[in-house]
């Protein structure tokens, strides 16, 4: 789960701003409780898209690294707005994952290509006190180089993390060099950033329903009592299947190599232009079925059709594209939904399915953001809702 967010002069943000959610909920390793809801305000252009797009970057950062030449982001970018503009970006998350409360901070200088200045890592198990895994700083504001300390939060990783340290780049996070080594004490944060945490943006998309509907009949009927639940007159919701070939493919590697990336992982796809492609095996025989998704619906007179997703209406998107926020997908537990800009598009009945739904994920948490305007602030209690920084 999400505790806390803190980020200064990155993007829009300029001061130091907090997104604290500590307050009645899930209990912490710490004694304090967590929200298990949250909604953050603002007026448009006070950052609400922007706050995604920290936690995006931040991720980008940690699993991949800022270097340059690499394909990846080569810096966070600093805020523009500050005045007198400000050397160093800085982040601080703290979360909990696995059981354990974990706290991280970063601070580097974009104009610098990404030196890091600062960063540490701290870690808390129920019923003991907090420990550091590792503290990094750079002591002389002249010379490059950073000095780390590896601490008993460290447990049988100490070892690693102090040899990787030893050829640690002033532009790489030691964090990101823990998780690309398979640093077992650092694992679970690196699950949460990689895969608890859930980034949804506005505009609707559909990709994966497809296939999750022809690989899990049962998936498509909760889809389906969703968006009769908001009053559309859905009779069912499907996947259309249609068997290809070798001929499909241009090369028989070709056919190999996308054959082994499906069976590689549970639930797998691809997505191609025809419609998003699974496999499925019984016993030594591989089957390959290009999927589409089809949403049937009736009309006043009682005729029924099929529609693909683009004959949908705006708001019926919406609802598909956001369907995990209710139905629970086994592959994700406990996930952590960042949702921007909630409220768009939907009508008052479907925020109310969408956040009173029996069938919601009992273990996950839903943090939204909504103007201060929006049908939603209602929803929440003013115990759970924040506020961003004015402009």
């Amino acid at each position: 789960m999400l505790v806390r967010l803190a980020v200064c002069n990155l993007l829009s943000f300029g001061p130091m701003w907090e997104l604290d959610l500590h307050g009645p909920g899930r209990e912490l390793p710490d004694g304090s409780q967590v929200l298990e809801r949250a909604l953050i305000v603002g007026e448009a252009g006070q950052g609400k898209s922007n706050l995604l797009k920290v936690f995006s970057l931040l991720r980008q950062l940690l699993l991949h690294g800022n270097r340059q030449g690499q394909g990846h982001r080569p810096q966070l970018p600093s805020c523009r707005l500050l005045d007198p503009v400000q050397p160093s970006t800085r982040i601080e998350l703290s979360i909990l994952a696995d059981g354990a409360l974990f706290r991280y901070q970063l601070a580097l200088r974009s104009e610098q290509g990404g030196q890091i200045d600062a960063e540490s890592l701290f870690v808390q198990h129920a019923g003991q006190p907090e420990s550091m895994i590792f503290v990094r700083e750079r002591k002389n504001p002249i010379l490059q180089f950073t000095d780390v300390k590896v601490g008993d939060g460290a447990a049988r990783d100490r070892g690693q993390l102090e040899s990787l340290a030893l050829d640690l780049p002033t532009d790489l996070p030691l964090l990101t060099m823990a998780l690309g080594s398979d640093c077992q004490v650092v694992r679970p944060l690196g699950a949460w950033l990689a895969e608890t945490l859930q980034l949804v943006r506005p505009e609707p998309r559909v990709t994966g329903l497809a296939a999750r509907c022809a690989q899990h009949p049962d998936f498509a009927e909760k889809l389906a009592g969703l968006l009769r639940a908001v009053g559309l007159p859905v009779t069912h919701v499907a996947a259309r299947r249609t068997p290809i070939g070798p001929d499909y493919f241009e090369s028989e590697a070709e056919q190999k190599q996308v054959v082994s990336a499906l069976l590689g992982y549970r639930d797998g796809f691809v997505q191609t232009q025809d419609g998003e492609l699974i496999a499925e095996r019984e016993g030594n025989f591989v089957d390959l079925y290009l999927t589409a998704l089809q949403v049937g619906m009736h009309g006043p007179s009682g005729r029924q059709s099929d529609f693909s997703p683009q004959e949908l209406s705006e708001s019926t998107l919406r609802l598909l594209h956001l369907s995990p926020l209710v139905i629970a997908n086994p592959l994700q537990p406990s996930p952590v939904f960042f949702v921007d800009d909630l409220a768009r598009g939907l009508s008052q009945r479907a925020l109310d399915v969408l956040l009173h739904h029996p069938s919601r994920p009992a273990d996950a948490q839903l943090v939204a953001t909504a103007l201060p305007d929006s049908a939603l602030v209602g929803l929440f209690p003013s115990s759970a809702t924040r506020t961003l920084p004015a402009s």
